[in-house]
């Protein structure tokens, strides 16, 4: 018997080096040659004992209706990106920034990870910039920040009607991205034991999972397109470079490579799909007799290649036309500073505007709502 036990004990330990070992090569693979992961959280802080569960990476929470920001923290971000380290901070309702005050009118701005711009800090992001420029106007404002990563537009609308009763805005600020007819597979992720938090293999897992769970999940309550539906949407724009689009080789790779993710915004039924969210937008808006404006961000390749066809950014800017809503299209204004030196988005990430892409979205802003008079223009419901 002790024989056994001692050869038993034998098996066992081989089988728990060789388990050890294979999960530290593993670990280096995924380190060197997996993705670059856009951030981590380093540490939070509550600023009140909340109790809210299923977080996500400590900053985010995954609700009913899409993802969410945990309320009253205060994270240490550190960027997978640039290794530049900022806190992160956000209020009572779980909006970026140090929470509502009573002076002054306030501006809700409700988007992505663009809007959400945790890579940067909160003086660098396009809201407090945008804030800033219109204080020195002379105009008392507050903005609150409630962009939230991986959000589509379908989650951007139902976070606004959540918000509209609570912060009372004179103006919304809808922001939209290309990639918004979609949520991101992150809005899915499990959240991973504490001692598999640093395992970058052990997250790579949780995304496999996490995009296996979202094929389950239902689509009609999670608003996610089907895939039958991204299929015709396919077709759609392979038909369109052939007829319309066939002068870039280019495009037609763009295209095919990131149709799923970012290249649907160039079908027609993408766009059939998302315009009664915007109807919605400008209903709960005026309904709560305050002034919507829909601002488009560029993808960063429209910037390296402008004879692609912007026809996202012109099928929003029919619709916010048809709506009566003020629309600022970036893409002019940012492929104007780019063409004049300026570096709007950094080198490893091509959706996310750097600090001087924001720079320029809050110029663009402070100046249409100088020349639309926006804040002195009542909504009319």
């Amino acid at each position: 018997m002790s024989t056994v036990i001692r050869e038993t004990g034998a098996v066992l330990r081989e089988f728990l080096l060789a388990t050890i070992v294979l999960i530290g090569v593993v670990e280096c693979v995924c380190r060197v040659a997996g993705p670059v992961e856009r951030g981590e959280v380093v540490g939070i802080q509550e600023k009140t004992p909340l109790g809210l569960v299923d977080a996500r990476d400590g900053l985010h929470y995954t609700a009913t209706a899409g993802v969410r920001m945990r309320a009253n923290v205060r994270a240490h971000w550190r960027s997978g990106l640039t290794g530049s380290e900022h806190f992160i901070e956000t209020d009572a309702l779980g909006c970026r920034g140090e929470g509502i005050t009573a002076d002054g009118d306030r501006i809700l701005v409700v988007g992505d990870s663009v809007t959400a711009a945790l890579e940067l800090s909160e003086k660098e992001t396009f809201v407090r910039q945008f804030e800033q420029a219109v204080r020195e106007k002379g105009r008392s404002i507050q903005v609150v920040n409630c962009g939230v990563s991986g959000a589509s537009t379908v989650d951007e609308v139902g976070r606004l009607a959540e918000l509209l009763p609570v912060v009372k805005p004179k103006v919304v600020v809808l922001q939209y991205f290309v990639n918004d007819h979609q949520r991101s597979q992150t809005v899915f992720l499990s959240p991973l034991p504490s001692p598999f938090n640093h395992l970058r293999s052990a997250k790579l897992l949780s995304q496999i999972w996490g995009r296996v769970k979202m094929e389950q999940e239902d689509f009609r309550t999670r608003g996610l397109v089907p895939d039958e539906t991204l299929k015709d949407w396919r077709v759609d724009v392979e038909k369109r470079l052939e007829e319309d689009w066939s002068g870039e080789p280019t495009f037609r790779g763009f295209l095919t490579d990131y149709f799923d993710h970012v290249g649907a915004a160039w079908s027609m039924g993408a766009w059939k799909y998302l315009e009664p969210h915007f109807v919605n937008a400008k209903k709960f808006t005026d309904e709560a007799r305050a002034r919507l404006v829909i601002v488009s961000f560029p993808l960063a390749l429209q910037l390296d290649h402008p004879d692609w066809p912007a026809y996202p950014q012109a099928r929003l800017g029919e619709i916010a036309k048809n709506l009566d809503i003020p629309y600022l299209d970036l893409l002019p204004a940012m492929q104007a500073a780019k063409d004049g030196g300026a570096v709007l988005y950094s080198p490893e990430d091509a959706l996310h505007p750097n600090a001087a892409g924001h720079r320029v979205a809050a110029e663009q802003l402070s100046n249409l709502f100088e020349r639309e008079r926006i804040l002195e223009t009542p909504s009319t419901p």
